[in-house]
């Protein structure tokens, strides 16, 4: 009896120590290690989007922000990869512009010698006209007096949402396109068309053209997707993903009766999309990564969050027009308390954050959680894929802050030679009606390797 119990009682410890090392194991695993949080800036408030580029040639990508509720353009110095961690140099480049309500702000290189000449941004509620912040003095580009800010085509007001730089009548330099969205007034897809060569002397020379009756924008591209060497407009117009095809001639593209084709590729596919593409100069290859017209979530395993869409091409290479799509899904749920289960996906981008080969997806999100998620190793291939969920951010700040994550990118900010994450995080709920700041520019370190 006695040795029968000491085997059994080996046994128990053997079977205690097997279930110990396997929950410590799922502890430590991919889905519950969050990622470290760092505020590059919380000075303002209402950080609504965030643009990159490397302005002062250092190597370095710097950002700009629009912060909504505070009414600025904010353009952030990114100090190095050992400072990284700390508090940005932040500098006001509205240049004398009232940017009331800005929805979003993008550098704008419109020569294409690789110099940033302006940062274009989308006003809604009490501006709601496109404003070009000009840089009119390189030497000196942290200071506030070297950005001049002008108004463009002020005769149309929308409230304005979204901005892409690109060609559009392939006559000189870079144009714009502006989404804005239906809400106390009818909305609209604007061209913008540059004059020969744009600077801030002849900001008054920019003439808005409409492409085509919207309801609400959330992303948008300009590539040549049907690859007649002009460029047409990629956007999800709420719960429909479209292209817009560039009717190519100067007669039909200046005029108000314009006639841009409209092409529908999805209408399961809302809120935002990212091009996978890795060739950017190959549209027959063009890969979008967009999310699920449901994707209010309460993310379960076996969820379809996003969608894989492509090119479908016959037998002998040529485009049908047609597009195939693919669900992803995942493979486990997200952790949410049961009552703050309301996430909605606000942005997408894929890069390879971990050490396998595949691209990941990553996601921001708005609701009471979380805030960040992954979905880890998307294979290449077509077809249904079930994805493993990463857990980026943790609930430190649901309950006041972390609540309405925007849109996100991909930077190795620590030099570390793994990619963080970049994103704002507009809103928060303090409980107090006048006070509803978020985290503001914030961005996630990867553990993935040490850093410097």
């Amino acid at each position: 009896m006695t040795v029968q119990l000491t085997h059994f009682s080996r046994l128990l410890v053997v079977m205690t120590l097997t279930v110990l090392v396997n929950t410590g194991c799922n502890t430590q695993s991919d889905s519950t290690e969050f990622w470290p949080m760092h505020t590059m800036d919380d000075t303002f408030e209402g950080a609504d989007g965030v643009d990159r580029h490397d302005i002062d040639g250092d190597g370095d990508g710097d950002l700009v922000v629009g912060w909504e509720e505070s009414g600025k353009v904010i353009l952030h110095e990114n100090p190095g990869p050992h400072q990284a961690r700390s508090k940005w140099r932040s500098t006001d480049i509205s240049g004398g512009l009232q940017v009331r309500k800005i929805e979003d702000a993008r550098f704008a290189d419109f020569d294409n010698d690789g110099n940033i000449d302006a940062v274009v941004t989308a006003t809604e509620n009490h501006s709601e006209k496109v404003g070009i912040h000009w840089l009119v003095n390189r030497r000196d580009i942290f200071n506030k007096d070297s950005w001049k800010g002008a108004w463009i085509d002020p005769s149309i007001e929308l409230l304005f949402l979204k901005v892409a730089i690109g060609q559009i009548d392939g006559i000189g330099a870079n144009d714009i396109v502006v989404g804005s969205k239906d809400d106390t007034k009818p909305a609209q897809l604007v061209w913008y068309q540059a004059p020969e060569n744009p600077d801030y002397g002849n900001s008054d020379q920019w003439k808005g053209w409409p492409i085509a009756d919207i309801k609400w924008i959330n992303s948008i591209e300009i590539l040549d997707i049907d690859q007649d060497g002009d460029n047409d407009v990629l956007m999800s117009d709420w719960s429909v993903l479209a292209w817009f095809e560039n009717p190519g001639r100067a007669d039909a593209l200046q005029s108000s009766q314009s006639k841009w084709a409209r092409h529908v590729i999805s209408t399961q596919a809302v809120s935002y999309f990212t091009n996978c593409t890795a060739d950017k100069n190959d549209p027959s290859k063009i890969h979008l990564i967009v999310s699920d017209v449901t994707a209010k979530i309460h993310i379960s395993a076996g969820d379809t969050i996003l969608y894989s869409i492509k090119k479908e091409f016959d037998a002998n290479g040529h485009w049908s027009g047609k597009w195939i799509k693919n669900k992803l899904t995942t493979l486990a749920p997200a952790p949410a308390d049961a009552a703050k289960n309301d996430y909605d996906v606000k942005g997408v981008v894929c890069g390879n954050i971990d050490s396998n080969e595949n691209i990941d997806l990553v996601m921001s999100a708005r609701g009471y959680g979380h805030g960040i998620f992954a979905l880890m190793n998307m294979e290449s291939r077509m077809g249904h894929q079930a994805l493993h969920l990463k857990v980026i951010s943790d609930t430190n700040y649901n309950t006041r802050k972390g609540i309405k994550h925007d849109d996100l990118m991909l930077d190795d900010l620590d030099g570390d030679g793994d990619l963080d994450i970049i994103t704002t995080e507009e809103s928060g709920n303090t409980g107090l009606y006048f006070i509803d700041r978020g985290l503001g520019l914030i961005w996630y370190e990867n553990p993935l390797l040490s850093a410097p």
